[in-house]
């Protein structure tokens, strides 16, 4: 007997960065019938995306009717559903109609990060963005998640049924509610790939910036999330970076975000490098941030981190997100636009015990700290098959 069907459930367009973290390919080899459900033009029809793929287990639905006819052509008892969306009150007629058709939920929670203005009142986010909330579409969520959450808190929205949880922050949410399985942050496991690697994609001494993308990410778009002026802010780089290479002599090499469409001179005649991070971490001599996830490859490797800001992004929401990185992690942070000599620019040695408190509360546990997390998915799937 064939196995059941695992189907991904997101409302952004399949990528090969999400192919790769939710093991789709791993689950058909293993032999189960997987399936892609595209919701994009459901969740967000305006928006552009960059690195769509095209699959032939990709489905792409057109609307909440659309979705119900699939879901009702399903075979339910066999059907294994994992959720790639947050759940908020965005999505709450997606997790009725779930629960209405008793579907079986799966959710991977590997995206925990120390943000302390996520539990913010509602009025200190409106002093940081107000523009933000003057959107129909969030302030329709804004007044819905609270319900949805009521709702889920009633049973009237079923919690999920597995989830695999990244570090003992995202396990403490789910314990008691769900059955948790520990396994890896995306970024762990692409360190254990690479950690042991002699190779060098940069052979001179260098540090590395992890872009966020902070101009064009099309995140930001999506939520009418207000974000920097692109001149002032790759000015301000370029100048910070000429200053820190001179200082320190050698040269800063950027990690580029992976849905960054950079066309070169945007940091200078600097050396642009997409889809390496990690390599490029594990190599330089330390590292440059806002407040990219993948600051964890600093971590694990223990690299120095550099926390920069200008003068704009001072004013944005995401600030409070940099400040307390840094503070979590015990790093300098500067305003690169108030700098007034080169004192202000020696990098500090890692805490080796924030680091190390970091990784086990967001990347990884003691019981899969050597394991991939594609072994732990399959094995944990292949066992949840046989009881079906």
């Amino acid at each position: 007997m064939t196995k059941p069907k695992i189907i991904y459930l997101c409302c952004l367009p399949l990528i090969e960065k999400r192919e790769k973290d939710f093991f789709i390919n791993e689950a058909a080899d293993a032999g189960f019938s997987v399936e892609y459900w595209d919701l994009t033009k459901i969740y967000s029809p305006d928006i552009a995306f960059v690195g769509e793929v095209e699959r032939r287990y990709v489905r792409k639905i057109e609307n909440h009717c659309e979705l119900e006819k699939m879901l009702s052509a399903q075979d339910i008892k066999r059907c294994f559903f994992v959720i790639i969306i947050t759940f908020n009150g965005k999505v709450f007629k997606l997790h009725r109609l779930l629960t209405k058709n008793n579907c079986y939920l799966i959710f991977f929670a590997r995206a925990a990060l120390p943000l302390d203005y996520a539990n913010e009142s509602l009025f200190k986010r409106l002093s940081w963005d107000f523009s933000r909330y003057l959107n129909i579409d969030k302030i329709r969520m804004t007044c819905l998640t609270p319900i949805a959450k009521l709702y889920k808190r009633i049973g009237f929205i079923k919690d999920y049924d597995l989830v695999f949880a990244a570090g003992a922050a995202e396990a403490s949410q789910y314990n008691g509610r769900s059955l948790v399985v520990a396994l890896n942050h995306f970024d762990y496991d692409s360190y254990l790939g690479v950690k042991n690697t002699a190779a060098r994609i940069i052979k001179h001494k260098y540090c590395v910036f992890l872009d966020d993308n902070l101009v064009y990410d099309t995140d930001f778009k999506s939520t009418n999330t207000r974000t920097i002026e692109p001149a002032a802010y790759f000015k301000s780089l370029c100048s910070f970076f000429t200053r820190l290479e001179k200082k320190h002599h050698l040269k800063v090499v950027i990690a580029a975000h992976p849905k960054a469409k950079y066309q070169g001179p945007e940091f200078g005649d600097r050396e642009i490098i997409k889809g390496k991070t990690n390599e490029l971490v594990k190599d330089c001599n330390f590292a440059i941030a806002h407040y990219s996830t993948s600051i964890s490859f600093s971590v694990l490797y223990e690299k120095p981190l550099l926390f920069i800001y200008t003068n704009q992004m001072k004013e944005m929401h995401y600030f409070q997100a940099i400040k307390h990185f840094a503070s979590v992690l015990d790093a300098t942070i500067l305003n690169i636009d108030t700098i007034s000599g080169n004192d202000e620019l020696q990098i500090s040695s890692p805490n080796r015990l924030r680091y190390e408190d970091y990784k086990y509360k967001y990347l990884k546990s003691k019981s899969t700290e050597d394991k991939l997390s594609a072994g732990v998915f399959i094995q944990c799937m292949t066992e949840l098959a046989a009881s079906v």
